[in-house]
């Protein structure tokens, strides 16, 4: 009598589940997937650029939003706060009050536009752009801090030292000085517009294709190979005498 389907393809899969391969690629498949999503949650977004954005100098127009603010060289002496950090900023425009702020593990959605106060030049901006998707661990430790503090809908100006941004021009190298980033104090316009869950949608229907795809392998290759003693057999030796005529 033949086997019916169901009972064959369920050998078949407790056949495939015994060999000494499948182990071992579902352990770095595993390993993979989690390394994958640690490196997904850490970077996913675009960092701020430290490069400078001479094309967009070319529509610096008056009132126009990437013009350097008038205090860009530090805040007044009223209407700014500081921290104890030496971070300072003023406030915009007010979000929501009931808004949450958010953790450093959040990806965060911005509009930003950055200047140095040294140069006054631009160096970092979104303007005509869509919004900035970053996780806020991944940000200059300023930034991280500023942030950090802000609600959904708060529009912030950062003073931000260079001992947090990209570092101090008294105590950098002529290297730095001259290819590096910008050094000293950088000045960021932060609008905050809130949290954007992580999305692995895709990388779980990556992963369950190509675990369906490994586990039919698996089953192919044990249809196609001899069959084994199982655990619970033992063989017995047997001796032949030859009686001698």
């Amino acid at each position: 009598s033949s086997t019916p389907p169901l009972v064959a393809a369920t050998d078949m899969a407790r056949q495939a589940a015994r060999l000494p391969l499948v182990p071992s690629v579902l352990a770095a498949l595993l390993l993979c997937a989690t390394l994958l999503a640690a490196w997904k949650a850490a970077f996913v977004g675009t960092a701020p650029s430290s490069k400078h954005v001479a094309p967009r100098q070319l529509v610096l127009r008056q009132n126009s939003p990437l013009m350097p603010p008038a205090d860009l060289k530090g805040p007044g002496l009223f209407g700014a706060s500081r921290s104890a950090s030496g971070l300072a900023w003023t406030v915009l425009q007010e979000g929501d009050p009931n808004g949450e702020t958010p953790d450093p593990s959040d990806r965060c959605v911005l509009q930003v536009n950055a200047w140095s106060s040294e140069s006054g030049e631009l160096i970092d901006s979104t303007y005509m752009e869509e919004d900035r998707l970053i996780s806020l661990n991944s940000v200059l430790p300023g930034l991280q801090e500023g942030i950090g503090m802000m609600r959904p809908g708060e529009k912030r100006r950062f003073w931000i030292p260079g001992k947090l941004a990209y570092g101090e021009i008294e105590s950098a190298s002529d290297e730095s000085k001259k290819w590096g980033p910008s050094l000293g104090q950088i000045v960021y316009e932060v609008e905050f517009k809130g949290v954007q869950p992580y999305e692995f949608s895709g990388f779980i229907e990556f992963i369950g294709g190509f675990g369906a795809i490994l586990l039919l392998l698996s089953a192919v290759s044990a249809f196609t190979s001899p069959p084994s003693d199982s655990p619970g057999q033992r063989r017995v030796a047997t001796t032949t005498f030859e009686i001698p005529k």
